[in-house]
């Protein structure tokens, strides 16, 4: 695709990674390294003072997310001036949703134990059913390794057993698979069989290595939804390691813009 600018001056290009649902990253970046610094500095007061989620402690990550209106006028600041919320709004043709529909989130690894597997496999409508695209922004490198978001049934058969059973899932009203499930095993058999072949390689299954400034955006609702937007966030390697993202969860009808479609 040709480059699109950013309003913040930035020039990113994006790559196609899955045609049903519709998986986009960048493979420049969108934000420059220093906004995002800006931004997770602006963020980490706010963000270091809420509890970190207990379910996600039992295994070694300390996990933390608020909105980013929550973060303080720093943040708030911070945040307008990137102008990343117009451009997410011109990707994605949908206005910004309100700031209770941006979240700030930090994932810090403190203990190995589980390092390099995936916190969860779940679907973006596990709280709200009316969401219809994933915009997320990686504010930070990862020098460890892991960290991906992972899509465990993106190009896979409609055959997939595992895209079949998430299928059921998602009829049933569970959007939620906690680690260690049978289908999140097999996620990980597959997350590793991703990792271990070259990212032009045919397999089942996506993936997003998080690198500061860049983006992806998918469909949570319409043609494969309903399993090829399960994604699962992997486990960072590297106790110390931090990974720092801004995710908009968009609603309502969703139009994709000519930025993705090439006009």
């Amino acid at each position: 695709l040709a480059g699109c600018t950013c309003t913040t001056g930035m020039s990113a290009r994006w790559r196609h990674l899955c045609a049903v649902p519709r998986i986009w990253a960048t493979s420049s970046q969108l934000l420059s390294s220093s906004t995002c610094s800006r931004l997770i500095e602006a963020c980490r007061p706010a963000i270091m003072k809420e509890a970190a989620s207990a379910a996600y402690l039992e295994f070694g990550v300390d996990y933390r997310s608020i909105p980013i209106s929550a973060c303080g006028p720093r943040a708030c600041a911070a945040f307008e001036e990137s102008r990343v919320k117009e451009h997410v709004a011109t990707t994605t043709g949908l206005a910004c949703c309100a700031d209770a529909h941006i979240m700030v989130a930090r994932g810090a690894l403190v203990s190995s134990f589980s390092a390099g597997g995936v916190m969860n496999l779940h679907h973006d409508r596990h709280k709200n059913d009316i969401r219809v695209a994933t915009f997320m922004v990686y504010l930070s490198d990862v020098s460890g390794g892991g960290g991906e978001t992972f899509f465990p049934v993106a190009n896979t058969p409609a055959d997939d057993a595992l895209a079949a059973t998430l299928r059921d899932e998602y009829a049933r009203g569970q959007r939620l698979i906690a680690r260690g499930s049978e289908a999140a095993r097999e996620c990980e058999v597959r997350l590793h069989q991703w990792r271990g072949r070259g990212d032009g390689d045919a397999g089942p299954g996506v993936g997003i290595r998080p690198a500061a400034g860049h983006a992806i955006v998918f469909d949570v609702a319409g043609d494969g939804g309903s399993d090829g937007s399960w994604h699962a966030p992997c486990l960072l390697r590297e106790p110390g390691d931090e990974k720092w993202t801004l995710t908009f969860f968009q609603s309502p009808t969703q139009i994709w813009s000519s930025i993705l479609t090439d006009g």
